[in-house]
């Protein structure tokens, strides 16, 4: 992409050319000597800092600790099965009941009562 951009474009042509030249001619001149040597040093850590750090470090792992100790590794094991209690079956309509229920929305759907025999819808 950019070699048929510098085909089109003469500004950046003559822009890589300089840029080439320059180039090269920092790339063959010759190394200078330096007056003094040059070292990085790496920042030290202060006492109180590296104390810090080691504090975090051990609360880190004694949470770590703590909530292996609530959810334990390994395998689930299987929940029991519930079965519904006599609260619950107590909670279901008896037959009678769902009859009755049955026969009280049938009379409230047929109106007037001219077309009920018996309680029973006609």
């Amino acid at each position: 992409m950019l070699s048929s951009h510098l085909d089109r474009c003469a500004a950046c042509q003559s822009y890589e050319l300089e840029i080439r030249a320059f180039t090269d001619a920092l790339r063959s001149a010759p190394l200078e000597p330096l007056g003094r040597a040059i070292t990085v040093q790496r920042p030290r850590l202060s006492l109180a800092r590296m104390r810090g750090q080691t504090v975090a470090a051990a609360v880190a792992v004694a949470a770590l600790l703590g909530v292996s100790q609530l959810a334990p590794l390994g395998t689930p094991q299987p929940q029991p099965v519930r079965h519904p209690t006599r609260a619950h079956i107590a909670q279901l309509p008896t037959p009678q009941q769902f009859e009755r229920e049955q026969t009280e929305l049938a009379l409230a759907k047929v109106w007037p009562p001219d077309q009920l025999q018996g309680g029973k819808v006609l």
